[in-house]
């Protein structure tokens, strides 16, 4: 006995829709809607879960835990909160490592933010953490367009290249997102190879500022024992 056809078999996917279903439910955290007062951990993971519920692939799947937030701060890719209590520059950072590590590695993520962390946590005199997570925010409708036309692009690509093979063209979803698959491991390559190369810069650096703190201890020794020995001739 054959098994009963799907409803849904014959119907066509559209990927193009789906995106831009995607899309239109995908929203990030408006800066304005990140609180003025510190919260509390238990307070930061539901603000988090309530604000990109959406970005769950199944329900009971985790934004943000407990244990999320200290492996940050194990890592040093978070700074410590004070009294308990978590600031705005803290969600800001927590909303980018949310982002960033759905391709990145947190080991990864920290060596990319260690310098924007550093330069603009809690910073009074110019751009904050929450400055730089709003031009993020602001651009994204940019880059969300920028996604639809690539796709679209894609789309027509593959579309126009198996139009006359109709044994090809039974594989037509697939091939393109084979094609997005290949976009996004490029970039992702990208991110890496970026990386690799901040990190390798500071452990350059690391090792110059070992070798003139090693010379710089060297020189002291001689000159200590250059007058050791002249005291001495001063006591003969």
């Amino acid at each position: 006995m054959d098994n009963p056809k799907n409803q849904f078999d014959n119907e066509p996917v559209d990927i193009m829709k789906i995106y831009r279903n995607i899309r239109s439910k995908l929203k990030g955290i408006n800066p304005s809607d990140i609180p003025n007062i510190d919260l509390y951990m238990d307070q930061v993971t539901t603000f988090m879960d309530e604000h990109l519920t959406y970005y769950k692939r199944k329900e009971e799947d985790k934004i943000l835990t407990k244990t999320m937030i200290n492996n940050y701060a194990k890592a040093n890719l978070m700074p410590s909160p004070e009294k308990k209590k978590y600031s705005k520059d803290h969600l800001a950072l927590m909303i980018m490592i949310y982002y960033l590590k759905n391709v990145l590695s947190i080991s990864d993520i920290t060596t990319l933010m260690e310098n924007v962390t550093d330069k603009h946590f809690n910073n009074q005199e110019g751009p904050n953490l929450v400055d730089i997570y709003s031009y993020l925010y602001t651009s994204s409708p940019k880059v969300a367009d920028r996604v639809d036309k690539d796709i679209e692009k894609i789309c027509n690509i593959v579309d126009n290249q198996i139009a006359d093979n109709e044994a090809i063209a039974e594989s037509r979803d697939f091939i393109i997102l084979a094609d997005l698959a290949v976009d996004i491991t490029l970039k992702k390559r990208l991110l890496e190879e970026y990386i690799d190369r901040l990190a390798e810069k500071k452990e350059a650096a690391l090792e110059e500022e070992k070798k003139q703190k090693e010379e710089a201890e060297r020189l002291l020794k001689e000159i200590e024992k250059s007058n050791k020995k002249s005291a001495k001739k001063g006591t003969v």
